[in-house]
């Protein structure tokens, strides 16, 4: 009996690491498309000293000084939603809504976003021929192998991991039979910045420690910037903290990352 339960723990354990291994690149140029909008833009900004490699991961081509500017997005490229929230979700539902209406239209799409939304369209035609990364966005038997690894009481994080999406359709009145509702709310909850969605911004992956090599900031004027918190030597990868910021403490307790500690 014990070692079944093994068994099955380990071919839960061997699912999970084949779909986090999963690669979510785009087989064109779009994000390549989508930073060349960006810097087309009236004060939009991306460091050449900086290039786009596999998986969408940045890294830098040339030595990068401390403080350097990387990136500015300026606030006509930000998807926002400026109407005040009347319910209290962790989602943004105004702008879980204009996403999912821009993602609709598809390719057709006029929004002043259309290359942003084509880049997540881009990433919509790549769900389904491969693994998702939101324990919500599992198929039942992958959370059921997910819930079996964690444990009936759930003493291992991430707590709660497959229960986003019945959450934001309960609390904004969703539709999770909609696939652009859907992966509205799924692209808010991997992407949003602080009610935010940032074109170019999720390029910059998640690691702590020494290997956080960049820093936020918010221009009143010209957006939000990303800039080089130390020295960055040719080659290394670019990474930002998701959790080592203000109102960030809940990412360990839904998602079990890191928290301060590096990996």
């Amino acid at each position: 009996m014990h070692s079944s339960a093994t068994f099955r723990g380990c071919c839960a354990l061997l699912y999970l690491i084949t779909v986090c291994s999963a690669s979510r690149s785009s087989a064109h140029s779009v994000p390549d498309d989508l930073i060349k909008w960006i810097q087309s833009m009236k004060h939009g900004k991306f460091n050449e000293k900086q290039t786009l490699g596999e998986y969408n991961k940045l890294f830098a081509d040339r030595p990068i000084s401390k403080d350097e500017l990387l990136l500015q997005v300026p606030w006509d490229a930000i998807l926002q939603d400026e109407e005040e929230q009347t319910v209290e979700s962790y989602f943004n539902c105004g702008l879980v809504d204009r996403l999912a209406h821009a993602l609709g239209h598809g390719k057709d799409s006029t929004s002043d976003f259309k290359p942003y939304v084509e880049y997540l369209l881009d990433q919509m035609d790549a769900r389904h021929h491969q693994p998702q990364l939101i324990p919500s966005d599992f198929s039942d038997f992958g959370k059921e192998l997910l819930l079996d690894l964690l444990g009936e009481d759930e003493g291992l994080p991430p707590f709660a991991p497959v229960e986003w999406i019945e959450e934001w359709a309960e609390d904004c009145q969703g539709d999770p039979t909609d696939d652009a509702s859907r992966m509205a709310a799924i692209f808010f909850l991997q992407k949003d910045y602080q009610n935010m969605m940032i074109p170019v911004y999720d390029f910059y992956q998640h690691r702590n420690g020494p290997y956080t090599n960049t820093y936020t900031s918010m221009d009143a004027k010209y957006g939000v910037q990303v800039f080089a918190s130390r020295n960055i030597q040719k080659g290394e990868q670019l990474y930002r903290s998701y959790n080592k910021c203000e109102g960030c403490e809940e990412v360990f307790e839904q998602y079990g990352t890191a928290g301060t500690h590096t990996y």
